[in-house]
């Protein structure tokens, strides 16, 4: 058929999104467009509050021997002081599951950051494989502080196995530690090179060329711009450079 003589050559751009899930330091935050554009002008991510989390068990033990609504009180008290004190930001290990970018970008209209697990403090990676953590709260509350805190060590590092699509990654940081501004908190400790790539969702709204001008503009001249398309052979996300997809170094 004369049409395909008219197709593109991209055996060139093929292997992006395989070099990119191969290099082990890679963690990708995923963000809606105006939380992305955000980003880059704050220079800054926003630290999720507990309260605010997607999984309705974050953060909280499992309990026995006690009435279950007083139960639900108290640990609801336990997760609300918790989030006086610390948030957090997940980064996932995954790119190309269009799972996460139906979830985390608004339905692919989006953006992803790629960014140097290396340069982020205290990173570590959420087990899926543990029971819940059940305590006895009578028991509990008569507890030593520092027998309390091994019992729940590990709290904030597990999810239920449904949850495990999304590979994450995750940095509790201490809330004054971080930039208080309109209501949230932003944490704008960044090291130099923290985002290697920008990466548009294939239904996103943001322009290429201004993407390049926002990261340009605001100090992110060496990040690399990349979109996000469907894959022809099967059911994954692959990305691809842009026109602007070069850093203006």
């Amino acid at each position: 058929m004369d049409c395909l003589n008219h197709i593109p050559d991209n055996s060139n751009l093929s292997n992006v999104s395989d070099k990119m899930t191969m290099d082990s330091l890679k963690r990708y935050r995923y963000l809606r467009d105006e939380a992305a554009i955000k980003t880059i002008e704050a220079h800054a991510f926003r630290v999720s509050r507990l309260t605010e989390l997607n999984d309705p068990f974050e953060w909280r033990v499992g309990c026995e021997g006690y009435d279950p609504e007083l139960a639900d009180q108290v640990i609801d008290s336990f997760v609300e002081c918790a989030s006086q004190d610390m948030g957090i930001i997940c980064f996932s290990k995954e790119i190309k599951d269009p799972i996460l970018w139906s979830h985390y970008t608004n339905i692919h209209r989006g953006m992803a950051f790629a960014v140097n697990s290396n340069l982020v403090p205290n990173l570590y990676e959420v087990d899926y494989d543990k029971p819940q953590i059940v305590i006895q709260i009578k028991h509990f509350l008569t507890m030593p502080e520092s027998e309390q805190k091994k019992t729940i060590e590990n709290l904030h590092k597990q999810k239920s196995p449904s949850w495990s699509f999304e590979q994450e990654s995750r940095f509790v940081i201490e809330l004054n530690l971080c930039k208080p501004s309109g209501g949230s908190y932003y944490w704008d400790k960044m090291q130099p090179n923290f985002i290697t790539h920008a990466i548009i969702g294939f239904r996103s709204s943001i322009n290429e060329q201004y993407l390049r001008r926002a990261l340009d503009l605001n100090g992110f001249q060496h990040v690399e711009v990349l979109k996000a398309k469907r894959s022809l052979k099967n059911y994954e996300i692959e990305l691809v450079p842009t026109t602007n997809s070069n850093p203006a170094v």
